[in-house]
Formats: structure tokens, C-alpha cells, sequence
């Protein structure tokens, strides 16, 4: 069946192909080779191209997508729910971002700022020739808002520099507060120096981290909301006639002309220098899975095709499944010191603290939602632990792993009540209602014991009588057969 779903998907993207892309492709192409990421009014028109897909069927032994069906040099694709890598290629290669970086300033911008404020142009920056821009104009007046969906959605470097300014003061100072933030999401392998990305030996970063920024930026709502739009129109300013903006991002494309629209996907910036090549960082949801990509050093074209492969491969082999939903049916118990009837067993409730996922392939999620057992698990009960013990007392924490690692953790509740010399019982009702069967229990017992005990009575009282009986009789007949024969 995965083989006929993975054929139709590629059958469904290869009829895409046969459309010739539109003009909104040919806008989307890159600036000069020194230029960042994204497009420009400008921009003139390219050769235009079509969609090639990947054949994500094929993979390697272990199951895993091949790394050859990728053409970027650096890609990874993770799960966002769980920050599980479900395909990568030298992820950990250090990178130039290009215009991906942007989205670490969006990122700070939403929370050091309010969408409403108003920024005021004091000096237009001074950027390398062919850069994209806002084309903003000394002393123009914009909010924060406008000025946030014209840096992610054509890359506008201007609007980077203003926003790092009226936050920090500086550029330097701003590189500094990037630095901090990637040190705080663990972002071990990332170096910022400037707030748009064009290249500086000393900013760089890998596709791994790159993901983990993109997996925290996702979670804001409003930046969530500016990557996912396809079209913003910023109104009209003191220096500026009203400017309408098209996302670069083609993958988010509602037109049925793109060949590289993507349904799924809702995000997130693509980026290009001359050293960088081409990159791009998306996400993509369907169903319960939500996944984010990275390419580094693609090609134009490829990084559309590269992305799709990555998400279609996910969306095709793994699911995300909610282990809270199962887990608190377990059979789980506990031995309890001080309880002389029953086996001891105090059974144990699985109290989650709220959802958690696990992402796997098809076939182990399928196998742990049939039969949760499966999972493993490592108690850590209480020391000692002794009668009475009253139901819903917290006597220890079950960690659940999954794929060698841990994935959570639950508290564990005494199901029953356990009195001292007593058996766990259900409720307090349940106690006293327990108790008054054993008492009648005792009296009817008792009752037949005395019963038993009379009718035992009788029965040597009766055996005796016939015995004495039985003497007397024997006695007359004797006495009857001599004197019998002494007569004749």
C-alpha cells in the first residue's frame, strides 16, 4: 500500500511539471550572485524551469530515506513536536545562512516589541549592491508589523537593520542579543554578526540548528502567521506609496500554475548568497505530524524539489501519536510491606501531566498503539513502602523510552487503599462493605460449625443406642435357644 501512495504522489507531482512555472517563479529567482536570499520589485525575469521530484521510495537498508535523494550539500528534516531528526545530511556541517537568518530577528523582534509601534528611518542602510530591500526612505514611518512581513517575505535587508537598531541601538549589540538567544535554544554550532545574513566569515551556522531555531519560531503565534502569508499589503506612507508584497517562499503558493506549490507547507524563508547558495528552512503539517526542513548550499530549483522529497518521505513513513492517550491503561503494581491477606500487589495508576508525543515509523507507532505494553519503562517506587496507604497517594514516577531514549514521565497513584493486615481494597465504601461479608461470613461458619458439631452429637448418641440395643438383643436370643433346648 506504501508503494501505490508514494507512486500516486509522484505521479500527482510529475503531472504538476508539465505546467511551465509562472511569472511568480521568475520573480522568485535570486538577485545578483552577491545578493541575499529572496526577491525584489526588480528582479528581472529568468528562464523559466519545472519541478523534477525525487524518487523518496528508494531508500537505504536501515529504512531511511537515501542521502543521495537530496541534492543539497547540508538538509535535515525534523519533527517539530519532539525535535526528532527523521532524515539528515550532514547536519552538522557549518554553513552561511544567507537571508535565512531573518528569522532569528523576526523572532526577536516579536518579543521585544509590540506589532503596533512605529519606527522612524533615521538613516537608510548602507547595503552591498544588489541586495534586497524595502526600498525604505530616510525619515519614513512604519510600524513594527510592516516592517516585519517586508523582512520575511522579500527578504528586505533594509528593514533587518532598522529593526536591530531601534531594538539594540546597533548592529553589533543586536548580534550580541541573537548570540544569547541561540546559546538559549542550544544552538551550539551558530555564530551571528550581522541581522540579515549577508556574509561574514563570522556568521555561520549548521541545518541542525538552524531547525531548532525554526521549531522555537513556529511556536510564537505571530510569526507563525507572517511565514505562512502568500500576500501582505503595507499602506501607504509619509514617503511611500502602498506596497503589496509576494512571499518568496513558492512552497506556500495557493496558484494551481506553480508546479512548486506545496499543500502541506506553511513556512517558512529562503535565502541565497553568492557564498551560501541557495537555502531554505519550511515546515509543512498534515494530520498530526508537523515537520521542518533545511537545505543548505542547493541549487535554485532544487531546494523547492529537496524540501517536498523530505516532506513527502515523512509524511509517508512516520506518525506522531500521543502517548498520554495510552499509557494510563497499564497493569502496573507495586509491593507493599505490612498486608497479610492477598499477594502484597498494590496496582498502581499512570498519571500524565499532560500530552506527549512520540514520533516513530508507521509500523512501531501502529505496534505501541495495539498493545502499549510494549513500551519500556523504569519504576522508581518509594523505599518501603508500608500499609496503610490511601488511594491517589503518589508513591513513585514511571519513565517511559522510546527508540533509546527518554521520552517522559508520570507520576504514580496508589489505585486501591491498603489497611495495615488488610488486602488493597477499592474505596472506603468498598472497605466497610468488605468488612461486613467477612463478619457475616465468620457467623455462618460458625453457625455450621455448630450445626456439624450437633448432628455429630446425635449420631454418636443414636450409633451407641443401637449398639446397646443390638447387646440386649443378642443377649435374649441366647437365653431364648437353652432354655429352648434343656426342654426337649
Amino acid at each position: 500500500m506504501r508503494k501505490i501512495a508514494v507512486s500516486a504522489v509522484l505521479s500527482f507531482l510529475l503531472v504538476l511539471t508539465a505546467a511551465q512555472p509562472s511569472q511568480a517563479l521568475a520573480l522568485a529567482a535570486s538577485p545578483s550572485p552577491s545578493a541575499s536570499a529572496s526577491t525584489s520589485a526588480t528582479t528581472s525575469p529568468q528562464t523559466q524551469h519545472t519541478a523534477t521530484p525525487r524518487d523518496f521510495s528508494k531508500l537505504a537498508p536501515s529504512g531511511d530515506l537515501d542521502p543521495s535523494a537530496v541534492k543539497a550539500e547540508s538538509a535535515i528534516l525534523i519533527d517539530s513536536r519532539t525535535g526528532k531528526a527523521l532524515f539528515e545530511k550532514d547536519a552538522d556541517k557549518q554553513e552561511f545562512p544567507a537571508s535565512t537568518t531573518k528569522i532569528m530577528t523576526c523572532l526577536l523582534t516579536l518579543e521585544k516589541c509590540d506589532l503596533s509601534d512605529l519606527v522612524t528611518v533615521d538613516e537608510v542602510p548602507k547595503l552591498e549592491a544588489g541586495a534586497t530591500t524595502m526600498d525604505l526612505k530616510q525619515g519614513e514611518t512604519l510600524s513594527v508589523e510592516d516592517l516585519l512581513y517586508g523582512l520575511m517575505l522579500v527578504s528586505g535587508n533594509d528593514a533587518a537593520e532598522i529593526l536591530a537598531k531601534h531594538i539594540s541601538g546597533s548592529i553589533e549589540d543586536f548580534a550580541t542579543l541573537m548570540n544569547q538567544k541561540a546559546q538559549e535554544l542550544g544552538m551550539t554550532n551558530t555564530h551571528y554578526a550581522n541581522p540579515h545574513g549577508l556574509t561574514n566569515p563570522d556568521h555561520y551556522t549548521t541545518a541542525r540548528d538552524m531547525a531548532t531555531l525554526a521549531m522555537a519560531a513556529r511556536r510564537n503565534p505571530e510569526f507563525a502567521k507572517i511565514v505562512s502569508t502568500e500576500k501582505y499589503t503595507i499602506p501607504a506612507t509619509n514617503k511611500h506609496d502602498k506596497r503589496v508584497y509576494t512571499n518568496s517562499n513558492l512552497l506556500i503558493s495557493t496558484s494551481d500554475k506553480q508546479p512548486y506549490a506545496y499543500q502541506y507547507a506553511n513556512g517558512i524563508k529562503t535565502g541565497y548568497t553568492s557564498a551560501a547558495m541557495h537555502a531554505l528552512v519550511t515546515s509543512a503539517e498534515k494530520d498530526d505530524l508537523q515537520l521542518v526542513g533545511v537545505v543548505f548550499r542547493d541549487e535554485k530549483y532544487d531546494k523547492w524539489t529537496d524540501s517536498i522529497t523530505m516532506f513527502e518521505y515523512g509524511f509517508q513513513f512516520y506518525e506522531t501519536v500521543n502517548l498520554s492517550d495510552y499509557v494510563t491503561g497499564l497493569s502496573l503494581s507495586a509491593d507493599v510491606q505490612g498486608v497479610s491477606e492477598g499477594d502484597g500487589k498494590l496496582p498502581l495508576t499512570v498519571t500524565p501531566d499532560g500530552p506527549t508525543y512520540i514520533t516513530g515509523k508507521r509500523d512501531d507507532i501502529d505496534k505501541i498503539k495495539a498493545n502499549p505494553d510494549l513500551l519500556e519503562h523504569t519504576l522508581d517506587l518509594q523505599p518501603n513502602l508500608t500499609a496503610p496507604i490511601t488511594k491517589d497517594t503518589e508513591v513513585g514516577t514511571v519513565t517511559f523510552q522510546y527508540d533509546g531514549q527518554d521520552v517522559f514521565t508520570c507520576k504514580l497513584l496508589a489505585a486501591k487503599d491498603v489497611s495495615p493486615g488488610g488486602a488493597a481494597t477499592a474505596t472506603p465504601g468498598a472497605k466497610a462493605q468488605s468488612n461486613a461479608s467477612r463478619t457475616v461470613l465468620r457467623g455462618v461458619l460458625w453457625g455450621l460449625g455448630v450445626l456439624l458439631l450437633l448432628v455429630a452429637a446425635a449420631l454418636i448418641v443414636r450409633t451407641i443406642n443401637l449398639q446397646r440395643r443390638n447387646r440386649r438383643n443378642r443377649q435374649y436370643n441366647y437365653r431364648y435357644r437353652t432354655t429352648t433346648r434343656r426342654r426337649k
